[in-house]
C-alpha cells in the first residue's frame, strides 16, 4: 500500500468526533473504513484512494471522559480539490462507532500549498531586493559614471610639464588653479573649463608662466597644506586672487553651488582686510602693493578697489561747505543784489547789475576731539600714520602697538580696551566689533561708506 507523506500532500482535512461511549482508535478507524464503503463508488472508496496513495496515514487523537469521547482526525490528501471535498463529507456520514452514536464534522480543508506560496513569495521578494541592490546599479550612478569618463577624457596635458587643464586653458584669459587633477576633474564636472592643475607644493616653469599671463584665481583645499601652497605659489609667481575651499574640505569633494559660491566670493590678493578663514595664515605673507603696482597690467578696475588701503593713496579733498546766509524779512530782491561796499570783495561789483552775488562766509572749521583720558589720539595717529599699525589704550594707559592686519583678532581677545588708533581705514565691520567689545573712542585716516553707528566715538584726520 502507498504511503503520503504530509510534507507531500495537497491538502489537510481537520475534523472533529463526538463518540457517546468509550472507544479506541483502531475502533474510530475500522468505523470510517467500514461505514464509507460503496457509499461514493469503488474509485472513490478510502481503501481504493489508499492504496492509490491519493490519501495518506490517518492521524487521530482521542480523548476519553465522563463515558465519552472526543477528539480531531487529519486526514492528508494528494487528490484534487473535488475529490478531497467528497472525502470530507463521506466521513461525516459516519454516525456509528461500534454499538456507540457518533458524530463527525469537517472544521476547515487546508490547501497546503497556499503556505508554501507565501514562503515562495516571501524569499522571491529577498531575492529580488538583493538583485536590485547588488547587480542593478542606480540610473544616477550611472550617469554620474558616464559624467565622470567624459569629464575625465576632457582633461589635456598642459606645456612641456604636462599639467592637467581643462581645454579652454589656451584661449581663456581668466585661469582658475586648483591643486590636483582629481580638483580639476571636480570643476569639469561642472563645465569650468578654463582650469589647471599647479601640482601642490611642485610649483612648474608652466605654472608660473600662466600665471604671468593671465589673470590668476588659485582655489585652494581648506586646510593647512592649501594655505602653504598658496604662499609658495605667491613668492613665485604672479596671482591675482585668492579662493578657498569651507574648512575641513577639499575643492574635489564640493559640489557645484559650493563652488561657485567659493569663487564669487575670491579675494584679490591686494586686499589687506581678508575673510576670516584667509586672514589668520595667507595675510601674514600678503605685501600691500602700491597704486601703481596693481593699475600696471590694467587688471583691477578703480571702482572695484573701494575698501582697499593702499600704502600711497592720498586722502580725498573735500571743497569747504558753502553756507548760505541768511536775510531779515524786510531784505528786497534790490538789496540782495546790491550789496553794500563793505560786504563785498575788491573784485566783485559794486553796481546792482545782475553778476552781484552776495559775499560767500569762511568755511566754520569741524572741531575735533583729540584728547582721550589723557591721550591724544590725533597727535599719536599722526606718528603712526604710514606704517600700517594701530595702538590699544585702556584707561589711557598703551597696552600694545601692533599691526594692522591684527587688529580683529586683537579686539577680539582683550576685553579692557577703551581707546583704538588706527592707520587705516575704518569699516563697518571693524566698528561694529570695536563696539561690542566696549571701546568708546577710535581715531582713524578715514571712516570707510557706511551709516552713523552709536555708541562709539569715531574720530578722523579729514
Amino acid at each position: 500500500m502507498a504511503k503520503t507523506y504530509m510534507s507531500h500532500t495537497k491538502y489537510i482535512i481537520h475534523q472533529r468526533f463526538k463518540v457517546k461511549g468509550v472507544v479506541e482508535k483502531h475502533d474510530i478507524i475500522g468505523a470510517i473504513f467500514g461505514q464509507s464503503e460503496g457509499l461514493t463508488g469503488e474509485d472513490l472508496s478510502l481503501k481504493e484512494l489508499q492504496s492509490t496513495g491519493k490519501i495518506g496515514r490517518i492521524e487521530l487523537i482521542v480523548e476519553s471522559k465522563n463515558g465519552a469521547s472526543e477528539g480531531t482526525i487529519e486526514i492528508p490528501s494528494s487528490a484534487d480539490m473535488v475529490e478531497t471535498a467528497i472525502l470530507a463529507a463521506t466521513v461525516e456520514a459516519v454516525d456509528k462507532v461500534g454499538p456507540c452514536d457518533a458524530t463527525f464534522v469537517t472544521e476547515k480543508i487546508e490547501d497546503t500549498r497556499s503556505i508554501k506560496r507565501k514562503v515562495i513569495v516571501l524569499r522571491a521578494k529577498a531575492l529580488l531586493s538583493q538583485l536590485i541592490k547588488d547587480e542593478i546599479p542606480d540610473s544616477q550612478e550611472i550617469t554620474k559614471a558616464v559624467e565622470e569618463e567624459v569629464r575625465a577624457a576632457e582633461v589635456i596635458s598642459y606645456g612641456k610639464d604636462k599639467l592637467p587643464a581643462g581645454p579652454n586653458i589656451r584661449d581663456a584669459d581668466d585661469l582658475i588653479l586648483v591643486e590636483g587633477r582629481a580638483d580639476v576633474i571636480n570643476l569639469l564636472k561642472y563645465n569650468i573649463r578654463n582650469v589647471a592643475a599647479f601640482g601642490g607644493s611642485n610649483i612648474t616653469p608652466t605654472v608660473v608662466e600662466l600665471c604671468n599671463k593671465k589673470t590668476c584665481t588659485v582655489f585652494i583645499d581648506g586646510d593647512r597644506g592649501g594655505e602653504l601652497n598658496l604662499k609658495k605659489l605667491m613668492q613665485m609667481a604672479t596671482v591675482d586672487f585668492v579662493a578657498k575651499a569651507p574648512s575641513g574640505t577639499e575643492v574635489e569633494e564640493l559640489t557645484k553651488k559650493e563652488i561657485l559660491l567659493c569663487l564669487k566670493k575670491r579675494i584679490p590678493i591686494t586686499q589687506t582686510k581678508l575673510d576670516d578663514k584667509l586672514e589668520q595664515n595667507v595675510v601674514s605673507d600678503l605685501n600691500v602693493p602700491s597704486l601703481n603696482d596693481v593699475y600696471k597690467k590694467d587688471r583691477m578696475d578703480p571702482k572695484k578697489t573701494e575698501g582697499v588701503l593702499w600704502v600711497d593713496k592720498k586722502p580725498d579733498y573735500k571743497k569747504p561747505e558753502y553756507k548760505k546766509p541768511e536775510y531779515s524779512n524786510n531784505t528786497t530782491r534790490s538789496s540782495i543784489r546790491t550789496p553794500t561796499p563793505r560786504n563785498v570783495r575788491p573784485s566783485m561789483p559794486v553796481s546792482g547789475s545782475r553778476d552781484s552775488r552776495p559775499p560767500r562766509p569762511a568755511p566754520r572749521p569741524i572741531a575735533k576731539k583729540s584728547n582721550f583720558d589723557g591721550v591724544d589720539g590725533v597727535a599719536d595717529l599722526e606718528k603712526i600714520k604710514g606704517k600700517l599699525k594701530a595702538n590699544l589704550y585702556s584707561s589711557g594707559k598703551l597696552i600694545e602697538s601692533i599691526q594692522v592686519k591684527d587688529v580683529i583678532k586683537a579686539i577680539k581677545d582683550n576685553k579692557d580696551i577703551t581707546l583704538l588708533v588706527y592707520d587705516g581705514i575704518v569699516t563697518k565691520r571693524l566698528a561694529e566689533l570695536a563696539k561690542a567689545k566696549g571701546i568708546k573712542d577710535l581715531v582713524c585716516l578715514k571712516v570707510g561708506k557706511m551709516s552713523k553707528i552709536k555708541g562709539i566715538n569715531i574720530t578722523t584726520l579729514e
